[in-house]
């Protein structure tokens, strides 16, 4: 496993000597503002089941972690009765919440940039591929990605890790030419697991500290920055 980097600002980095060929994207979070949409979605889920979330403001952390995990952890509901919980979340989330969601500023120049350059973009996210892919088709941003990688309708979302080593095979990438970029530490970890380079946003679910404690190539903090270093990039 390759070992991680300097984990500082844009300025203290530097890329491997290998120059990046593939660029893979975390959706929520990363690409698009989707806390709107993903509560929703929650407290809807909740009311079909008579549960009550007495902090609302809480389901804010689970976004970008596994489907399941907030009904499991938040809630206590057994392994039985994921499914049910699940498929409520997703009564709502297919009908509306897929829409309450907005793309970050400057995501799309930021995609145009890492295009003109060379790179083979792609999107790596734990949601179900088909809601991801209306998600692109909504925003008019699929022409930008070269494909898409995400989980099934099952109750339990794959793995980033899992979701990178498929990318990884079917691509014929190579891990060390391969960088992912990711608001939260399934991201990072899952990607450094895989012997891939890592990059860590703070925008988005993931705090700094948690993005911080993962150990990703970089950071950075807010689209801007990222613009500005890859518009630099040499490579």
């Amino acid at each position: 496993m390759r070992s991680s980097a300097k984990t500082l600002m844009t300025n203290s980095f530097t890329m491997p000597q290998i120059a990046i060929e593939n660029i893979m994207f975390d959706l929520d979070g990363t690409v698009t503002n989707s806390e709107k949409g993903i509560v929703n979605s929650y407290l809807y889920a909740l009311c079909e089941l008579n549960l009550i979330e007495p902090e609302p403001a809480k389901i804010s952390q689970y976004i970008g972690r596994p489907l399941h995990t907030y009904f499991a952890e938040r809630h206590l509901i057994p392994n039985e009765a994921l499914s049910r919980a699940v498929q409520l979340y997703r009564v709502y989330y297919s009908a509306k919440g897929i829409f309450e969601n907005t793309l970050y500023d400057g995501i799309e120049e930021l995609l145009v940039i890492l295009g003109n350059s060379g790179k083979k973009i792609f999107l790596v996210t734990g949601k179900p591929e088909v809601f991801v892919r209306t998600i692109l088709q909504h925003f008019k941003i699929e022409k930008y990605f070269r494909n898409v990688y995400g989980s099934d309708l099952g109750t339990v979302n794959s793995s980033k890790q899992s979701l990178i080593n498929e990318f990884l095979i079917n691509e014929k990438a190579l891990a060390e030419k391969s960088l992912m970029i990711g608001d939260r530490k399934e991201d990072i970890l899952g990607a450094k697991n895989c012997g891939v380079f890592t990059e860590g946003v703070t925008y988005g679910f993931g705090d700094e500290k948690e993005i911080s404690e993962a150990g990703p190539d970089i950071i950075f903090r807010d689209v801007l920055e990222m613009i500005r270093y890859f518009s630099n990039k040499k490579g």
